[in-house]
């Protein structure tokens, strides 16, 4: 039976979608050059008391890419700090072990991303 590894991905649209690396180093490699439209960087690591710190990972190109500002705003509510010059193209979350062997990102985290993702492309109501 393979496992798979679940990361969170926010387009640059503010879409957020539910991705599920395989467990081999090589074809997660492909997978994340894929759903970020090339090669990527790491932007941040988010450390919290939930499990393995989850990692933020980018196009290496993203000065090149349209600003993700649901991505940024989810940023900036879990690390505090304003990060939207570098929150462009797609942005994907996914945790990473202490060994750098990627891992799911802790359900607790990516509640609150899907929170924050939500808050942030929530219509607002007229009053």
């Amino acid at each position: 039976m393979s496992s798979t590894i679940h990361a969170l991905l926010i387009d640059a649209t503010g879409t957020l979608t539910d991705l599920y690396l395989d467990a081999d180093e090589h074809r997660q490699y492909t997978q994340v050059h894929d759903a970020l439209g090339g090669r990527f960087e790491v932007i941040r690591n988010v450390h919290t008391t939930y499990g393995p710190a989850t990692t933020v990972l980018v196009n290496d190109e993203f000065d090149k890419q349209p600003l993700n500002a649901v991505a940024a705003r989810v940023l900036g509510a879990l690390l505090k700090e304003d990060l939207a010059a570098i929150t462009q193209g797609p942005v994907l979350f996914v945790a990473r072990k202490n060994t750098g062997t990627l891992t799911s990102v802790p359900e607790a985290m990516a509640d609150r991303i899907r929170a924050l993702c939500s808050a942030t492309t929530a219509t607002p109501t007229a009053v």
